[in-house]
């Protein structure tokens, strides 16, 4: 009788221990996705989620071209609310993670997209396909991918212009 009474006292001791060590390391409902995400702004991070409200894409050039010839540049900008995104414009989204930032820059002239995501609570995160030195954001960890943004799945004609 004793011992069934120190049996049953560990055994509950034991559930109460394993209870506690799952509160305090996290519930045992956590996805090891949740446990193990990237911090945001770092490589592997994903740029769009629940919070998400619009977005802004930004193409921003310049070439240099020959010494005769004055440089050109320019950029373009357009507006998607999340209400107005295609499922295939939110598949892209919903997939696109930050990369490695690179520090290729070309020679006589540059291009790039830089995407801004505002969030419901007014927050805005701005990242760049680009880790040239001279075009990178300031204390960048991480860039966007390079050609994230399919011309066929974020047309130009079918965005607002954004307001400048």
């Amino acid at each position: 009788m004793n011992r069934r009474r120190c049996v049953g006292s560990f055994l509950r001791a034991a559930a109460l221990l394993v209870a506690a060590l799952s509160t305090a390391c996290g519930s045992s409902t956590d996805s090891d996705e949740e446990r193990d995400a990237p911090e945001p702004g770092t490589a592997g991070a994903h740029v769009w989620d629940a919070q998400s409200e619009s977005l802004e894409l930004r193409n921003v050039w310049s070439y240099g071209g020959p010494a005769n010839v004055p440089p050109q540049s320019g950029s373009s900008c357009r507006f998607f609310a999340r209400s107005t995104l295609s499922d295939a414009q939110r598949d892209v989204l919903e997939a696109l993670k930050l990369v490695p930032i690179t520090d290729a820059c070309t020679y006589d002239g540059y291009m790039y997209d830089e995407l801004t995501v505002i969030d419901r609570d007014g927050s805005e995160f701005t990242y760049r396909d680009t880790g040239c030195n001279y075009l990178r954001i300031e204390g960048a960890q991480a860039m966007l991918p390079a050609n994230a943004f399919p011309a066929d799945v974020f047309p130009a004609d079918a965005a607002t212009v954004c307001d400048e």
